[in-house]
C-alpha cells in the first residue's frame, strides 16, 4: 500500500512538473483586462509563519502580467513579467531575493492567479492532471489543479457583495505548506485575513 501511495505522489509531482495544464489563457472570468496599474498587499506564509510581507505593483494584460515587488519599507526587490504560458523574464532583481527561488515562485503564482483557467468549465483534464474552477454562493471562486486524488495548488478568490472584481486572492500549495495572499491595497484593513 505504501508503494502505491508513493507511486501516486511521485506521479503527481512528475505530472505537476512535466504535464501541461488543460487551460485556456485569459484569467479569472470576472476579472477585466484593462491594463491599469493595481497596488496589492502581499504576504507569503509557510506552515502558518509569515516569510514575506510587502507590496506588489502590477499591470495585467490578456497575455501577461508585469509586476514590481516591494518590501514593507517600499524598497524595490524585483521587477519582472510573466507570460500566459508560464515563462517569465526578470527585468531587475536585488536585495535578499536576488539569488533565491522567489522570482520563480512569484511568477508561477501570478500565472495561476491571473492568467489560466480550465479549457472547459468546470474542469479540464490532461492525463492525471485536472484544472477546475468552482463558484460558491458565498462570493468565493475556487480554482485548483489536482493530480489524481491530490490537490497540487489552489486559488481562492473572495468578492464583495457589490463587486464583480475580487478583493483578495490566496494561492495555496498544500503539500509544501505555502500560501501567497494578495489583497487590493484600497480594501479595508479590517477584511485582511488574520494571522
Amino acid at each position: 500500500m505504501k508503494n502505491i501511495v508513493a507511486g501516486f505522489v511521485l506521479l503527481g509531482l512528475v505530472c505537476t512538473v512535466s504535464c501541461s495544464l488543460p487551460v485556456k489563457h485569459g484569467g479569472i472570468r470576472q476579472e477585466e483586462t484593462t491594463g491599469e496599474t493595481q497596488l496589492m498587499k502581499i504576504r507569503i506564509k509557510q506552515w502558518g509563519n509569515t516569510r514575506f510581507s510587502g507590496l506588489l505593483v502590477l499591470q495585467k494584460h490578456s497575455a501577461d502580467v508585469y509586476y514590481i515587488l516591494l518590501d514593507a519599507t517600499g524598497v524595490k526587490l524585483l521587477e519582472a513579467r510573466v507570460e500566459k504560458n508560464g515563462d517569465y523574464e526578470i527585468i531587475r532583481a536585488s536585495g535578499p531575493i536576488k539569488d533565491t527561488q522567489m522570482p520563480n515562485f512569484l511568477a508561477k503564482s501570478l500565472q495561476r492567479i491571473y492568467l489560466i483557467e480550465p479549457d472547459t468549465a468546470p474542469c479540464s483534464r490532461n492525463m492525471l492532471l485536472w484544472l477546475c474552477i468552482e463558484e460558491s454562493s458565498d462570493r468565493h471562486i475556487i480554482k485548483y489543479a489536482q493530480a489524481g486524488p491530490f490537490t497540487t495548488w489552489s486559488v481562492d478568490y473572495k468578492y464583495d457583495n457589490n463587486s464583480t472584481d475580487w478583493h483578495e486572492a490566496s494561492m495555496s500549495i498544500p503539500w509544501l505548506g505555502v500560501k501567497l495572499i494578495l489583497i487590493r491595497a484600497n480594501y479595508s484593513d479590517k477584511e485582511i485575513e488574520k494571522p
